[in-house]
């Protein structure tokens, strides 16, 4: 595994809040029907809490790792979903933004695929296959001088795609 050379984690502390409200509601709804509900909405209570916990364990924290041969990111502390690129495949980095009704998470966009899951800062990837990409950051012009260093023109990048 190659070395680290530089690592950003983001939480969506918005996504926390919205899973404790709905959790929450779901635990009164839960005393308030008691033994007078059928199963079906039961059902229907437990799995809204379920599908809430299951999001946010899934898709609240969002890590971009930069190591000497490629970008890797990845949703929370279990790697999926997570993507890697060799860095030998980004043609073009550029600093920019998304629009709030873009949304947050793995989002298909008109300019391409945009993963995020805070804020409206992004980096742009552009790859050599013609496909462009955006990975929201809080630090996008830092990004941007790591990622230039490695791919720009005359980037001494070690290895190749397969490796």
């Amino acid at each position: 595994m190659d070395e680290i050379v530089y690592e950003e984690q983001q939480t969506a502390i918005w996504f926390l809040w919205i899973v404790a409200v709905i959790v929450t509601a779901d635990l009164v709804l839960w005393q308030q029907i008691g033994e007078k509900a059928n199963l079906h909405e039961k059902t229907v209570v437990l799995l809204t809490s379920a599908v809430a916990i299951a999001g946010l364990l899934l898709m609240h924290r969002m890590t971009i790792t930069l190591t000497a041969r490629e970008l890797r990111w990845r949703y929370t502390w279990i790697s999926f979903p997570g993507w890697r690129i060799p860095l030998t495949d980004i043609r073009r980095v550029e600093v920019t933004k998304s629009v709030w009704i873009e949304g947050w998470g793995i989002r298909y966009t008109t300019t391409g695929m945009l993963y995020n899951v805070s804020g409206t800062q992004a980096m742009r990837l552009h790859l050599k296959n013609g496909k462009t990409l955006r990975l929201g950051s809080q630090q996008p012009g830092h990004w941007y001088s790591l990622l230039q260093a490695r791919t720009g023109p005359g980037a001494g990048i070690a290895g190749n795609r397969y490796g």
